[in-house]
């Protein structure tokens, strides 16, 4: 059994047969003073906070940018091609397809990772990329199926119709606005965070919504875990909650 606490609230998970009991409360006494990570970038590179309304005019179809990973520092040209609520973009050649698979470590997934986009113009903007090939591709001999999404500030999915918790909590960590957000965040909210953390193997942004025994714990198992999905939130009392989640393990599955 590990200890973890977030910031508000108590929250039992139970993951493959691991229990995390993560308590959420905030802490009348001070915490223990625990190092924090560094930061994930060796170029301290962050990108304006700005809108989905704001970037579309920006960065319109057809438009070029490159895309900076914010924890790699590794960088890429991409096309927008479509998307009407985020940008649905293409790498421009194979070079640039084989750089963004190097940026997943060889693996295409669906993960989303902070990044700044460099637009042509010069701005340089906060934004959530994931690594999956999906849907139409229209360019040709760049080795990508497909296409992959890009979203900003108060982006939505182009299924649901909603804003995506974690791509705008990647956001929020391109723009360096991470801790600001976090603030203004409810108790179930925070529980969102975390999962979304887990899910997305970022120990960064885990790490600023975790306190107390079995921290270090819940960090370090953090890259067993090659996706969760979170199936269900339920409020038990104000500050109290259980979820039910889908954990598929490294080199084993289970739910």
């Amino acid at each position: 059994m590990a200890w973890a606490a977030i910031r508000r609230g108590w929250l039992t998970v139970v993951l493959t047969g691991l229990l995390f009991v993560i308590a959420t409360a905030y802490l009348r006494q001070p915490a223990p003073e625990v190092e924090p990570p560094p930061p994930p970038t060796p170029t301290h590179i962050t990108g304006e906070f700005l809108s989905w309304k704001e970037v579309d005019p920006l960065f319109p179809r057809y438009a070029c940018a490159t895309v900076v990973d914010y924890e790699t520092g590794l960088s890429f040209r991409v096309q927008r091609r479509a998307g009407d609520h985020h940008a649905d973009v293409q790498p421009l050649s194979a070079q640039d397809t084989a750089i963004m698979k190097k940026v997943y470590s060889g693996e295409w997934a669906w993960k989303r990772r902070a990044v700044i986009v460099a637009l042509d113009n010069g701005r340089m903007v906060a934004a959530s990329m994931n690594g999956m090939p999906h849907g139409a591709g229209a360019i040709r001999g760049n080795n990508f199926k497909g296409h992959f999404c890009i979203h900003f500030r108060d982006s939505m999915t182009h299924s649901s119709r909603s804003r995506d918790t974690a791509h705008q909590v990647m956001v929020w960590k391109a723009a360096g606005v991470l801790e600001e957000q976090l603030t203004g965040l409810n108790a179930e909210q925070i529980i969102e965070v975390a999962l979304e953390a887990i899910a997305h193997e970022d120990p960064y942004i885990l790490e600023k919504v975790t306190q107390g025994e079995g921290k270090e714990l819940l960090l370090q198992g953090l890259p067993t875990i090659a996706w969760l999905k979170t199936q269900s939130l339920q409020p038990i009392d104000e500050l109290h909650f259980t979820a039910t989640v889908q954990l598929i393990k490294r080199g084993n599955i289970k739910s």
